[in-house]
């Protein structure tokens, strides 16, 4: 890989956010319909983590010296499970584009903040030495 493309993309780090994004969005999507079966009213602490480890993930990867890229596809996936469970489309009548609209600005904004959080992290860490 060029340097040019390395702070957006990273070096394999890119699929292996992908992969758990995907693990990530299976895992979170049916936790909702396993809760409700066993009885459990905890729709909004699942959200809370679909939404909260994956953020704490893009930092890691941010901090490791990784890429942009890669922090924002790793929240996506459990992110739009959860809003594919949670959310009811009232503005878009085709099924779950909404919610996966949402979701990929919710992944943005969660993933760039994330990395700028990673990288801060990174630099004082480096500034210590």
């Amino acid at each position: 890989m060029t340097d040019e493309r390395a702070p957006l993309l990273g070096s394999r780090t890119a699929e292996r956010a992908f992969a758990w994004s995907v693990v990530g969005f299976l895992l979170t999507f049916y936790a909702f319909p396993l809760a409700e079966l066993l009885g459990i009213a905890a729709t909004e602490w699942i959200a809370l983590l679909a939404v909260t480890l994956p953020t704490i993930g893009a930092v890691a990867i941010a901090e490791d010296r990784r890429a942009l890229v890669p922090s924002i596809v790793l929240v996506y996936g459990p992110f739009a499970a959860a809003l594919l469970q949670i959310v009811t489309p009232i503005y878009v009548p085709v099924p779950y584009v909404e919610q996966l609209l949402v979701a990929a600005v919710g992944a943005v904004a969660l993933g760039t903040a994330a990395y700028l959080v990673g990288r801060s992290l990174r630099l004082l860490a480096d500034q210590r030495r």
